[in-house]
């Protein structure tokens, strides 16, 4: 992502400083700072931030009497650069502007006496809004995304704002109540909080948010339900209840297998019965979301059901155009490469396309040059798919062999081998892909070259591999012997893999 700096706002916090939990990328290449923002203390103070530059920088415009920057200027590398200013008995704020190889980063600096409050902003104006401006909003919690640092959604009726890392009193609150339990927040509370607008690839947030208050739900789901068996039947969803009726809210991509059948209410207790169809596809989880009102405010609550589903058999190519969720797919591949990154991220490739695996359960080099069989669901990555919660259920090695070698090998199709070598005696014309294959050990007939594993035959032409081309093939050992009793020893269930 490319983080947007711009002016902050009058109410920014003392001695905040926005930092980033996500990829190195959400910095401007050429030049980055620690902290965008510096606040300094009325009494006076200074405040040291660090600059990173692939080229050398200085600061460029005027900068106020009341504040001075040392340096103001360096060389490429790591530069500590401090900002000082005297005491003051009135607020003061400015921009300074950082620039390096023609691109330009704005550093906030606020010296403020007295912390006013921001007008409560709606949703739909954060969205539209500046990023680097800070704004305060008030609404409903409609999901929550990550309790390990604080990422909800806020939906106040006019759109929906992501809040990336709740702050309470300035800080992650590990010291109240463990961490995300010290906030005390339940989908469906309202909650009011603070912070600078950024854009993350499409998302729009609020990044390092203030929790200023929160205002309790009046309804509450008093237990998750069960899993439903993916034979369907009825399952119940109990609300304690203390606003006026409840309504329910099933997703339109849900109402084909989900309804309501009964809603019984006594007291400040709702029970509501739904009844989900057969399931004859992989895993599927859906929110169910209750709502009530009291005095003219509309409060929720929320909760997921999840059908047992069968594991999908599928290509790489389905699995990229399916929805996010908990479904279940199977797919066997070749794995190619890895992801870069520190993660133990890897290509998994098939006849009909390339997908990322998040697998955290092994290193990345057990698998490379495998065909596997995996099984786990999709999700998107920087709008990238992506498959996770991986179980590998099986795991083929293949061997690097010269054509020498493998000659000397027995027939047996369930053992692979990787061989590289000059295609030669490539007909124009062949769709099946029957040629030679020569190295410096000799030479070995390929019998029909799909173009990925799983693929079909009768494709070979999709390959454009023309005579003389350095292949790099997988297939197992085979033979075969006509009527006149010749036997020709081949490369047999063999997949192309590249090409240089």
């Amino acid at each position: 992502m490319k983080l947007k700096y711009a002016i902050a706002a009058l109410a920014a916090v003392i001695g905040i400083a926005v930092s980033c939990e996500k990829e190195a990328d959400s910095y401007l290449d050429e030049v980055r700072v620690s902290s965008s923002y510096i606040g300094l203390p009325s009494a006076g103070g200074s405040q040291t931030i660090t600059v990173k530059a692939t080229d050398s920088w200085s600061v460029t415009g005027k900068v106020p009497s009341w504040l001075t920057i040392s340096p103001i200027n360096g060389a490429a590398g790591e530069t500590n650069m401090t900002f000082t200013a005297t005491a003051a008995t009135a607020t003061r704020d400015t921009t300074i502007t950082l620039t390096c190889a023609g691109m330009t980063q704005l550093i906030n600096v606020i010296q403020q006496t007295i912390k006013t409050a921001l007008p409560v902003s709606t949703c739909e104006e954060v969205l539209g809004g500046v990023d680097g401006k800070s704004y305060r909003i008030k609404g409903p919690v409609t999901a929550i995304s990550s309790t390990s640092y604080g990422n909800v959604y806020v939906n106040d009726g006019t759109g929906s704002v992501y809040v990336y890392g709740l702050l309470k009193d300035g800080s992650y609150p590990k010291d109240h109540s463990k961490g995300w339990e010290g906030f005390g927040i339940e989908v469906g509370d309202i909650i009011t909080v603070e912070g600078p607008r950024s854009t993350y690839g499409s998302t729009i947030e609020l990044v390092d948010a203030e929790l200023i208050e929160v205002e309790k739900s009046l309804i509450k789901v008093n237990e998750d339900p069960e899993n439903v068996a993916k034979e369907g039947g009825e399952f119940t969803v109990e609300l304690t209840n203390k606003g006026d009726g409840v309504s329910v809210v099933i997703p339109d991509n849900a109402k084909s297998w989900l309804s309501v059948t009964s809603v019984v209410t006594s007291g400040t207790t709702t029970t509501v019965t739904f009844l989900a169809q057969p399931n004859e596809g992989g895993i599927r989880e859906e929110a169910l979301t209750f709502t009530t009102t009291k005095d003219g405010k509309t409060y929720s609550a929320q909760t997921k059901v999840t059908q047992e589903g069968s594991i999908v058999e599928t290509t790489v190519e389905e699995i990229c155009n399916a929805p996010d969720g908990t479904a279940q797919f199977r797919v066997t591949g070749y794995v190619t490469s890895r992801i870069s990154g520190k993660y133990t991220n890897y290509y998994i490739t098939d006849y009909t396309g390339t997908v990322q695996v998040y697998d955290r359960n092994v290193q990345w080099t057990e698998h490379l040059g495998h065909i596997i069989t995996i099984v786990g669901s999709k999700t998107s990555y920087n709008q990238a798919p992506e498959m996770v919660s991986i179980t590998v259920e099986k795991d083929i090695d293949v061997t690097d062999i010269t054509v020498a070698e493998f000659l000397e090998k027995s027939d047996d199709k369930n053992v692979w081998y990787r061989l590289s070598g000059t295609a030669v005696g490539i007909k124009d014309t062949d769709v099946y892909g029957n040629f030679n294959l020569r190295d410096a050990t000799g030479e070995v007939y390929v019998y029909g070259l799909l173009n990925g594993w799983g693929g079909p035959k009768k494709q070979f032409q999709t390959l454009g591999i023309k005579e003389g081309d350095s292949l790099t093939i997988v297939g197992y050992r085979t033979s075969f012997t006509d009527k006149q009793g010749v036997k020709t020893e081949e490369v047999g269930g063999a997949f192309f893999v590249s090409k240089d």
